[in-house]
């Protein structure tokens, strides 16, 4: 009966154990996985933004250029100097730009449009993607 409990009382332990190492083991890993996961994914609202601009503002304004005054590119604008600047000028756009009222007024959409816009203002356009591509620079070794 003895030896029974000792064994009972040994895998109740074990079963016990096991889990909880692994669950230790993968806390430890997981903010070099998460920062990883991060760094792979945009934040949810550059996302938001992302889905904004293409609904709004693509069609005239593909790869951060502007179609209809080609030398007036949002990519360096002075427009996107600050949220506020951005904003103002939504609220009073030039030219044929359409205005969005909502985009304006509310500010989880304006910071996301925002936000979408400056992180792809740091990322190359396609034209200087495709540069690169024939250049070398884009091919993995």
């Amino acid at each position: 009966m003895k030896i029974r409990n000792i064994i009972l009382s040994t895998f109740v332990m074990v079963s016990i154990a096991v889990p909880l190492y692994a669950q230790s083991t993968n806390k430890s890993n997981s903010p070099n996985a998460n920062a990883k996961a991060q760094a792979a994914k945009p934040s949810s609202s550059i996302e938001r933004g992302r889905k904004v601009f293409g609904s709004h503002c693509a069609s005239c304004h593909a790869d951060l250029g502007n179609s209809v005054k080609p030398n007036k590119p949002i990519k360096g604008s002075q427009v996107l100097s600050t949220v506020a600047t951005f904003k103002s000028y939504l609220n009073e756009p030039l030219g044929d730009m359409p205005h969005y009222e909502h985009v304006i007024t509310d500010e989880k959409v304006l910071n996301a449009l925002y936000a979408y816009v400056k992180d792809a203002e740091k990322q190359p356009s396609n034209k200087e993607k495709d540069n690169e591509v024939l250049k070398g620079k884009g091919q993995k070794s």
